[in-house]
């Protein structure tokens, strides 16, 4: 199974209502979080800690939340909303 740790993220800024600018203050730029949260590239080891501790998560939650059912939920929610857009 693939990790998309990047969705993760932009999952919890969102829920935080980040700005991506504030989120990447002192840990990237604000054009890298926007490819890590596209799956475009992914953050290093120390930026993942980093976006961690901001987020207020452990370092692990950005490797197990993909098996949560509510995880689960939300991405079959966004593929239909996906599917059926104009």
């Amino acid at each position: 199974m693939k990790i998309e740790v990047g969705s993760v993220i932009n999952e919890l800024r969102i829920k935080q209502n980040l700005t991506r600018e504030e989120l990447a203050k002192d840990i990237c730029e604000p054009n890298a979080l926007s490819d890590y949260e596209r799956s475009i590239t992914s953050p290093t080891i120390d930026e993942l800690a980093l976006f961690a501790d901001k987020l207020k998560v452990d370092l692990p939650y950005f490797f197990t939340t993909k098996n949560e059912p509510i995880y689960n939920y939300i991405e079959t929610i966004k593929l239909l909303i996906n599917k059926y857009k104009l």
